[in-house]
């Protein structure tokens, strides 16, 4: 058995890779989806290159894991492909599934990535509606007060209309009402 954590742990601190390592995150990756590990979905996040294949399988992984509700899983999926493939474009409608959720303690880790994909690509397109959808995740968490998703998706739709990742946690805090969330547009200044 594979310690995928060691070998993720390995890879965020630059250490090369065996061959046999490579290996064994594939045919993780690329085996059955009930015995794969989160650590082994970031390892091949961080080892493999962005191609249709690689990007097609994390997707997969991802619906498989969001029908089984399993958070952590799903994560690495999301983590995966939006920030270490920087292809949100590809996990932008789970990530809707997953801010949809009634219940936000589902998918209580997941939401943070999923927030993080819809900004990126609501930036990419300048898509209107992907930025009005992240704000409206927000007013949602606001009104069940989850105040720390509410700061997230908060956060990551004022990095989506300003394309700056440098807002302090006071501007954000700033926008944590339904008047000033829906205030928020591309080319504003804070």
């Amino acid at each position: 058995m594979n310690n995928f954590r060691d070998t993720y742990l390995k890879l965020k601190s630059g250490v090369q890779l065996t061959k046999e390592d490579i290996a064994a995150i594939r045919a993780a990756v690329f085996g059955r989806s009930e015995v794969l590990s989160d650590y082994a979905i970031l390892s091949f996040g961080l080892s493999e290159p962005k191609t249709t294949r690689n990007l097609g399988r994390l997707k997969e992984l991802a619906e498989v894991y969001i029908n089984q509700r399993d958070d952590d899983l799903l994560k690495a999926c999301l983590t995966a492909g939006c920030i270490y493939f920087n292809s949100p474009q590809y996990f932008v409608d789970i990530s809707q599934k997953v801010l949809e959720e009634e219940d936000m303690y589902l998918f209580e880790d997941s939401s943070f990535v999923a927030g993080t994909c819809i900004s990126k690509q609501a930036r990419m397109e300048r898509s209107i509606e992907l930025l009005s959808a992240l704000t409206m995740y927000a007013k949602k968490s606001l009104d069940k007060d989850e105040m720390i998703l509410c700061e997230s998706l908060t956060r990551s739709a004022l990095e989506s209309a300003t394309g700056s990742k440098c807002i302090t946690s006071k501007e954000v805090k700033q926008f944590m009402d339904h008047a000033k969330l829906d205030s928020i547009e591309f080319d504003m200044n804070i």
